[in-house]
């Protein structure tokens, strides 16, 4: 319900953003009834301003909520906003940790990927100079390296079977 109800074509790409109040309204029920993939479209509407008028918050609200589920956008999206307090105070401690959730994935290949180029980035100091650690940010930039070559996968190994 909620992938036919957020799902839509529009100017040659497919997009996951509610196209009206009516797919709103399903992709909200969806979501409250706990789909990761709602709750992601919500927070992209809500990012977009798209059907909805744009809140930081409300953003921040459906990643947590799709990213505790495991889905790698919303904790990508999520660990950003939580590093320069988009829609929230600043908590690098919470960026680092969501970043790192999408990391360790080997399925969502490009979501981890710039995950450990973030995680890379923070280590050497940006944009926080106190979090500076080399050997982290090596370590990031070799999982990073590690995650170029694999090939896109959007689900786990067991999706497959």
């Amino acid at each position: 319900m909620a992938l036919l109800a957020s799902t839509n074509y529009k100017s040659s790409y497919w997009s996951n953003e509610p196209e009206n109040r009516k797919s709103f309204s399903l992709t909200l029920k969806a979501a409250n009834m706990g789909s990761a993939e709602a709750q992601r479209s919500l927070a992209c509407a809500y990012a977009h301003g798209d059907t909805v008028p744009q809140d930081d918050i409300k953003t921040m609200y459906w990643d947590e909520k799709a990213a505790k589920q495991g889905l790698a956008e919303s904790q990508n999206d999520l660990a950003l906003m939580l590093l320069y307090g988009v829609g929230c105070e600043v908590d690098t401690e919470k960026a680092i940790y969501w970043y790192q959730e999408s990391a360790r994935k080997d399925h969502n290949v490009p979501y981890a990927q710039w995950a450990a180029e973030a995680l890379a980035r923070i280590f050497h100091g940006e944009p926080y100079k106190e979090l500076t650690d080399l050997n982290q940010s090596k370590y990031w930039e070799k999982r990073a390296q590690y995650l170029s070559g694999l090939e896109f996968r959007g689900h786990p190994d067991w999706f497959y079977k």
